[in-house]
């Protein structure tokens, strides 16, 4: 018996509902790893994962993926007992941070950047 094909919507809302579970449970690994005032962890693997995904995305998926980020991060925040103007002020600043690297990615390499050959990611 052959699926049926999903549809584009579909599989964009698929997608973007991978992306808010990986970029939460990557927050979470980070919040395992915090530094040695115990403030906020050396190593942001979320931010990995918000940066390597924007921007193969064109322009105008960005709207729909950055506030993605943010309840995801939030929640994840949340969760862990950070106060509610605290998460949103720290991942404000890393939705931002993620959409000003993603738009300096897209200038400098072009928008063929995917992240998948390693002279892309070392660059």
């Amino acid at each position: 018996m052959e699926r049926a094909p999903v549809p584009a919507s579909g599989r964009e809302a698929l997608w973007i509902a991978f992306l808010a579970l990986a970029y939460f449970l990557a927050h979470e690994v980070a919040l395992l790893l915090p530094d040695a005032h115990k403030v906020v962890a050396a190593v942001w693997p979320a931010g990995g994962i918000a940066l390597g995904r924007a921007p193969p995305q064109s322009p105008r998926h960005w709207p729909a993926i950055l506030p993605i980020l943010l309840l995801a991060g939030c929640a994840s925040d949340l969760l862990s007992g950070r106060p509610f103007f605290a998460s949103l002020g720290f991942m404000a600043a890393n939705v931002v941070e993620s959409l000003a690297c993603a738009c300096l990615l897209s200038s400098y390499c072009g928008a063929a950047v995917r992240f998948s050959r390693v002279r892309e990611v070392l660059h």
